[in-house]
């Protein structure tokens, strides 16, 4: 059994056995659900042991870190058609998403996320450029979870595209 890995990181994307033909599910195997979705097409490239597959892209639009380095969150933009941002936490070194943010309205535009020491615990924040608003996100038990809106109704929050803490903590 051969093993794809994602050239960048060596994530392991897929399984397959050597042949002259693959097609997903049945000669390869997806074993990373981060890539379950975007693998598009498989064949074989030049030789039998290099296989290319076509992957519809997302771009990582932002991230951040928590205060421990062990959870961190991805702003995924997809390329194309429809250009939808998606918010995921991972846990290291695992590289599959443990959650996804269900925000409380819809549409969302999320533009950028930062963990943020608030009352006495992380949470993380998501700026909602379409909305005027950030979001403050609970984030427990590898769940995300809409607890409210930082500063709602202030006037002066105007479309948020970016969330920065400095060497104290403050926003």
């Amino acid at each position: 059994m051969m093993c794809l890995y994602l050239r960048s990181d060596r994530t392991k994307i897929a399984t397959y056995a050597k042949r002259s033909s693959y097609s997903l599910g049945k000669s390869v195997r997806v074993v990373s659900e981060v890539y379950r979705e975007v693998i598009t097409s498989l064949k074989p490239f030049k030789t039998e042991q290099i296989l290319e597959f076509t992957i519809r892209c997302f771009a990582h639009k932002a991230f951040d870190a928590d205060a421990n380095q062990q959870l961190f969150v991805v702003l995924e933009e997809a390329q194309a058609p429809d250009l939808q941002r998606t918010v995921r936490l991972y846990r290291r070194p695992q590289p599959d998403a443990i959650a996804t943010y269900s925000p409380p309205v819809a549409p969302f535009q999320p533009s950028d996320v930062c963990f943020y020491a608030l009352g006495g615990h992380e949470v993380l924040l998501v700026a909602d450029e379409l909305n005027d608003a950030i979001h403050v996100v609970n984030v427990q038990d590898g769940r995300l979870s809409f607890a409210r809106y930082l500063a709602p109704g202030c006037p002066l929050l105007v479309q948020p595209t970016a969330l920065n803490t400095d060497t104290r903590g403050s926003l």
